[in-house]
């Protein structure tokens, strides 16, 4: 359910910024039912998505979750390039 500032992104800034992170003021936040990402219920009526500005739960977050996370995705972006790099051209 999260999609800022959850256990994902806090894991990976803990990894690649650490000192940026302040997990003694992380909290679960934010609606959980809701039909797709950062999508308001629309039965609200105030303008705020989440009290905190969280939505998902950075008190999971770890480090390690976010070494690893950022490898993957390092890794994902990189085999992409390289599969660009190896694609035909289009004709003009």
């Amino acid at each position: 359910w999260g999609t800022h500032a959850d256990e994902i992104e806090t894991s990976m800034i803990l990894f690649m910024q650490p000192a940026a992170v302040r997990m003694d003021r992380a909290v679960a936040d934010g609606e959980r039912v809701r039909s797709g990402p950062l999508t308001r219920d629309p039965r609200r009526t105030d303008r705020h998505y989440s009290p905190s500005g969280v939505f998902g739960d950075p008190t999971l977050a770890t480090w390690q979750k976010g070494e690893r996370i950022t490898e993957a995705t390092i890794a994902a972006i990189l085999k992409d390039v390289d599969d660009l790099a190896l694609a035909a051209l289009p004709r003009r």
